[in-house]
Order: C-alpha cells, then structure tokens, then sequence
C-alpha cells in the first residue's frame, strides 16, 4: 500500500499528527497524536485520509452490510455502549480489501467511508469527540489499516484478536449461556404472570429449552405506561406474588432464570423518579420515563444495589440488562459529578455491576444485545442477543452472523416468534436462519399447531445435538454482498451448512455434512466423492430421499426448510 496523506481539521489550535508505526506485511500500525496548547474538552476534529477504491464492493460494518461506492457514504458511530470503532471494504469476491479499526474502543467516534467521484478513491473520514468527553491536553490511538487480500472473515478474526492484545478481554462465559431459552417478550410482552411462566416452562423443557428470560412486565400491571413504573423493581404482586418462590420452583423442574432490566430508565409514575431529579441525562419521548445519568456516584450505587438485591432475594441465574446504549452525553457537567465523561461513567458502572454479580454467582449470566456489543462492553457481558427483529428471518440470520464474526460471547438470536398461519415450511425458515446462534423462542406453546411443534421439536433437538459444531466450530460465510448466500461451521470432521441463496455445496472434504436448505430451489447440488450416502428430510425431519452418490456431483431433491445429510466416514 502506497502512503497514504493524512490530514485533520479541528477548530482548536494544536499539533496533529498521523504516522506510521510499524507494518508486518500488509497489516500497517499508524499512531494519531493530537496535543492541545492547555488542557481543554476536545472539540470534534476530523482525520481525512484516502484509499485506492478498486474492487471496493461492499462495506462490513458489525451491524450491516451496504455499498462501498454510495456517494452520501457508510458511517458508523462508536462508543464504549454503542458497536465498535471498526470498518470493512470486502471485495466482490468476499476478500478484505482494507479494515479499519482504532485502538480506542471507548471514546465515542464516527467512521465514514464514501467515493470520492473526482477521483474515484474511497474516502475515509474519522471524526473524534463527537460528544462530551472529558478535559485532556492530549489523545493518542493507533489507527489498523488491514489490507491483506485475505478473505474477509480472516480479516475480521484476526481484529478481534487485535482488540484482545490491547486489554479488552471478554467476560466468562458459563456452558449454561449456550443453552435454549424461552423468553416471554414477543409471547407475552408485559401481560406476563408467574402462572405464564410455569406453564410454558413445563412444555419448553420438554422441547429443550433449559433458560427462561422473565421479561418486561413483571415489575407492573398490564396495559400500563411503556416505562413509566420502571426504576423501583419490585414484582407487581397480582402477577408475581413470589418471585423467590417462583424461581426455586423453576430449579427444581430444571430451567434456569433470568429476569429483565432496564438499566437506565426511570418511570415518572415510580418512587424513584423523585429520588433522582436533577441526575438525568434526558427525558425519553413518549415512554413517561427519565435516562438516569452514570456520572454521579449514587446513581451507580443505586443501580448496582438494584441488582444484588435481587440476586440475593430470588436467586435467578443471570439478568438481561436492556438499554445500556442509552447512556449517552448530553453535553452538561453539573455539580456532584465524579466523571465528565459519560463513557467513563458507564464503564465504570457495568464494571461495579459484574464485580458485584459474579462475586454472587461465578456463573451469573449476564444478557446484553446490539448495539452495546463492543470490545470494552464485552468484558462484562456474556450472551450478545440480536437487536429486535420480530417476525424478521433475514435480519435475525445475518445479525446473528455479523455477531459471530466480531464478539466471543455466546451469540443469541432475537427472540423467534411467528404466527398461527405460519405453514411448517415458514416456520422451519425462522428457526434455520438462528442455527449459528443460541435459539431464544418467543411463542405461547400451547398455540402452536401439531405441524409447527414438530418442526420446533426437529430443531431444537438437532441443533442442541451438534451444539459443539454450531457454536465452537469455525465459522465460514461466503457472499457478502448477498448477505451471506451460505455459511457453515465445522468441528473435528463435521461440517454444518446453511444455503440461504446458494443451492452448491461442496462437502467431499469432511466425513459428515448436514446442509439445511433456506432457497427457494426444491433442490441442491451436493458434491461428494462416489460412495458417499445421501439422505434428505423435509422440515420435519422425515426421509424423503436416500441414495448413494455415484458421481462426483449428486442432485438432491429438498424442500425448504429441510436437509441433506452425507456420510463418507468408513465403516
């Protein structure tokens, strides 16, 4: 790579500099240096820089895909709550073309990427302290331009490893996080009682789920403000008159539980709400409830307290922490204050938060979801869920994707929820999209029809039996500009397979492949070496095809939603 002119824009006086550090092939390390004359919070400056824009055809930016060559550009914000300071240019043949990644992972920043159409190039603009941060008569990174052509994931693998070697850790992560779970939201939203909870919890074990999130609504009555009784968390007693009792009875049938908060709201109809005014960081629209502001001391204490009560009171087995992303600067500094930054304050409080937790509960599961999936923020979570996508089986496959390939936590898929018309064919299309995922299912069971309980059964018992390959396996997708045609993951000689736009598969190097059809071709082409066994299911996971393969490529009649499932092992 060429060297590259850098230059900033920033309405503060002061020394700027961008060099490069070090190069290891075509891996190149560059130090950002920016001193003020006096100690000063840092105004919004802005490094503008250029790469060759050729064969530049898609953007990979954590949360999406999009175009490379837009001439309004790809632009993601960053902030310790919020994704990650990282984005990729991937070629049409799915190689990285360059990633950029900034060593800082917690002041909030916001790459773009656009063309230049004077010159056709990829422009890059990094804007710094697009919020208040704190006081600082200096601010150093490094800036990582990756430009191996080296097939994107590779690229994306080896900057999560790159994150790590700075510090940021991920937290620990129980065998119990990758297991099924029930969660009562899409099934329940906030009309959930204890007796919901134990009926499906007595039918979900049996299917294989061994996890039920309690979610919104146990802390008020039905058909009350969206959030406005939040911050006092205390079970609304018609509907929860025991929750200690409740989650000792969910032990014994074997289902572990957590319970759902909404970390910074507080509700105008709480007692709470009172106890914090003055200590906001804003009003939030329409849902009758306030952000509480991290930079005060009592507020973290207060939130903190919150949850190790709880724990201490009900015993549940982890909570779900919603609406971290929220913490966001609102520009002021008043008086009680101990941090100016409110990405400092957060970090802070969810660092009090998993001290106070795991030292309850080695084991604690702690439920995060898009956005707040960075590398910082992933110290104190362990299961990363799929931001809301309700009813939604593409943008649940492919976020639950773009997870997998930018965090080490144990990837969940947004809650599956799906309607009594569903046919069985639809049904198995939302569930097969979340097999690189740990299911979360979000339907009343007991409404199900006799055809959508069996093609729940047939998953969940699949993708807890190869759980191993699925979720530790090594994870490939091909066509990223198609929003991953195909993936797969393979452990110790056994490949797993979703065709999402691609009816191809070459399995002849593995003894054992299942490949699950989500096209809409009534058949794929599979190649193994002659011999091999070929069998087909529909989505119920009756046989429906046998033979064995007498040439290098077999056509296999399967429908959506079912499988093929090879075998070349010797006997």
């Amino acid at each position: 790579m060429t060297d590259i002119a850098f230059r900033f824009s920033s309405p503060a006086e002061g020394d700027f500099f961008c060099k490069k550090q070090s190069a290891e092939g075509d891996i190149f390390l560059y130090r950002i240096r920016m001193a003020w004359r006096e100690t000063r919070v840092p105004l919004t400056t802005v490094l503008r820089f250029k790469l060759p824009g050729t064969d530049a055809y898609s953007v990979f930016d954590c949360r999406r895909f999009d175009r490379a060559k837009s001439w309004g550009g790809v632009e993601r914000t960053s902030r310790l709550a919020a994704d990650l300071p990282l984005l990729q240019l991937i070629s049409k043949n799915g190689n990285n073309r360059y990633l950029l990644t900034l060593s800082d992972v917690k002041t909030p920043v916001r790459l773009k990427i656009s063309c230049d159409y004077n010159d056709m190039t990829a422009a890059v603009e990094v804007f710094f302290f697009t919020e208040l941060t704190a006081p600082a008569d200096r601010y150093e990174c490094l800036l990582r331009i990756d430009a191996r052509p080296v097939p994107f994931t590779e690229a994306l693998t080896d900057a999560k490893r790159w994150f790590a070697s700075l510090g940021y850790a991920p937290a620990k992560t129980p065998a119990a996080a990758f297991d099924p779970v029930y969660s009562t939201w899409y099934s329940y939203l906030t009309r959930v009682t204890a007796a919901d909870v134990l009926r499906e919890c007595r039918t979900a074990k049996q299917y294989g789920m061994d996890t039920i999130i309690i979610d919104d609504g146990w802390q008020r009555e039905n058909g009350a403000s969206v959030y406005g009784y939040t911050g006092d968390w205390e079970p609304y007693s018609d509907k929860f008159p025991d929750m200690a009792g409740l989650i000792r009875t969910l032990h014994d049938m074997g289902m572990k539980a957590m319970v759902w908060y909404s970390v910074p709201y507080v509700g105008h109809f709480s007692k709470n709400y009172a106890r914090f005014q003055g200590k906001y960081l804003t009003e939030v629209a329409g849902c009758d409830c306030a952000v509480l502001d991290p930079r005060y001391p009592e507020v973290r204490s207060f939130l903190v307290d919150a949850y190790t009560e709880a724990v201490k009171q009900w015993r549940p087995d982890g909570l779900k922490l919603d609406f971290i992303d929220r913490f966001r600067s609102n520009g002021e500094v008043k008086e009680g204050m101990d941090l100016v930054s409110v990405e400092d304050a957060t970090h802070l409080l969810l660092r009090q938060v998993y001290s106070a937790l795991t030292a309850l509960n080695q084991e604690m599961l702690i439920e995060f979801r898009q956005p707040y999936s960075g590398p910082v923020i992933g110290a104190f979570g362990n299961l990363i869920r799929v931001w809301d996508c309700p009813n939604d089986g593409m943008t649940n496959r492919v976020s639950s994707l773009n997870l997998r390939l930018t965090t080490d936590a144990a990837v969940h898929s947004d809650p599956i929820r799906w309607g009594p018309d569903e046919t069985p064919e639809q049904t198995a299309a939302l569930l097969w999209g979340t097999l690189f995922s740990v299911p979360q299912i979000s339907v009343r069971l007991a409404e199900l029809t006799g055809e959508q309980r069996a093609v729940l059964r047939r998953y969940l018992s699949f993708w807890r039996a190869h759980r191993e390959t699925l979720m530790r396996g090594r994870l490939t997708v091909q066509s990223p500009d198609c929003m991953f045609s195909c993936a797969a993951a393979e452990k110790d000689g056994e490949r797993i397979v979703l065709c999402a736009a691609q009816n191809f598969v070459d399995v002849s190097d593995v003894s054992r492949a299942y490949v699950c059809n989500l096209t809409q071709a009534p058949r794929i082409i599979i190649k193994a070496a002659p011999g091999t066994e070929v069998r087909a299911m529909d989505c119920f996971g009756k046989p429906i095809f046998t033979n064995t393969a007498q040439c290098e490529l077999t056509e296999v009649p399967v429908p959506l939603g079912g499988m093929i499932a090879t075998n070349q092992e010797k006997s």
